[in-house]
């Protein structure tokens, strides 16, 4: 067993624990108890006595915990478990491990960070063929489909007006009429809708 000295509440504060045979008489406080202090208890950290320190785990348990991960002046950061170490790789944005020889290793690690690389995607754009083609065919159809749309509407727009201009033709009224009418619907559409949204 161990045991701290008295305490209370309030921020973070390490406890330093001393190995007891049998603790204290008193009354263990029960699972609502810890839940309401839950947020105080998670910013203690007990040191036992060999150093080793444990924090709250869970409701019911303190337990030590290890960075898997340390950083080194330099940038080098070392995977505490399996060993490896990783570097910032400046060219993608990831640590990337490294051969023994300092080569760069398959493995990366995510979330990687950001980093600046200037107009290279831009160059990329013109230089990689797996970009430039579908790049530039969606370009031109966008082009291409600005145009015929301008092109066509204004040609059946001239049709129309001067098949409206055409005194012979029959059924002008209506066709005015459904013309004109499309710009009164939607508005009195949407005033329906937004009346029942706002109940009035």
């Amino acid at each position: 067993h161990y045991l701290s000295d008295a305490f209370s509440f309030g921020g973070e504060q390490k406890l330093q624990l001393k190995e007891t045979d049998a603790l204290p008489g008193g009354e263990r406080a029960n699972l609502r108890i810890i839940t309401q202090n839950r947020l105080a208890l998670n910013q203690i950290t007990a040191v036992l006595p060999d150093e080793s320190k444990v924090i709250m785990s869970s409701l019911r348990q303190f337990s030590g915990t290890r960075p898997l991960y340390t950083l080194a002046d330099d940038g080098l950061l070392t995977n505490n478990q399996s060993g490896v170490k990783y570097r910032p790789n400046n060219d993608s944005g990831y640590y990337q491990s490294i051969n023994a020889d300092g080569s760069w290793g398959d493995e990366k690690l995510s979330p990687g960070y950001t980093v600046t690389i200037g107009a290279k995607n831009f160059t990329r754009v013109f230089t990689d063929e797996g970009i430039q083609k579908p790049f530039f065919a969606i370009f031109v159809w966008t082009v291409v489909f600005s145009v015929l749309t301008v092109v066509l509407t204004v040609a059946v727009g001239m049709v129309l007006a001067c098949l409206v201009q055409w005194e012979a033709l029959i059924g002008i009224a209506i066709y005015c009429v459904v013309v004109i009418l499309k710009f009164y619907v939607a508005s009195f559409i949407s005033r329906i809708i937004f009346k029942e949204l706002l109940h009035k």
